[in-house]
């Protein structure tokens, strides 16, 4: 998140990302947008007293913030798990 809001304030058009294709600050914006959801969200689930699978459970729609290609659902629900989890551990 750091990382993205440093880019908002760069005088540049073009983003070159460390995985995945070229783009514009305003993709990057709303990859930032993308991970204050995630981050809000697991937040609040966790002060509800949520555990890490019920928090994963209800933040599995955020996997459509993003198209997913056909064939590959099951891998990117995978990763995104992955990912919840891994933010779930950071907050404790």
């Amino acid at each position: 998140i750091r990382a993205l809001e440093v880019i908002q304030g760069l005088d540049t058009d073009v983003v070159v990302p460390g995985h995945g294709l070229v783009c514009d600050k305003a993709e990057a914006a709303r990859t930032l947008d993308y991970f204050r959801q995630q981050w809000r969200r697991v937040e609040a689930l966790r002060g509800q007293g949520c555990g890490e699978d019920e928090v994963v459970a209800r933040c599995r729609d955020l996997v459509s913030f993003y198209p997913v290609d056909p064939g590959m659902e099951e891998q990117v629900a995978a990763r995104f798990d992955q990912g919840i989890k891994r933010l779930f551990r950071e907050m404790a």
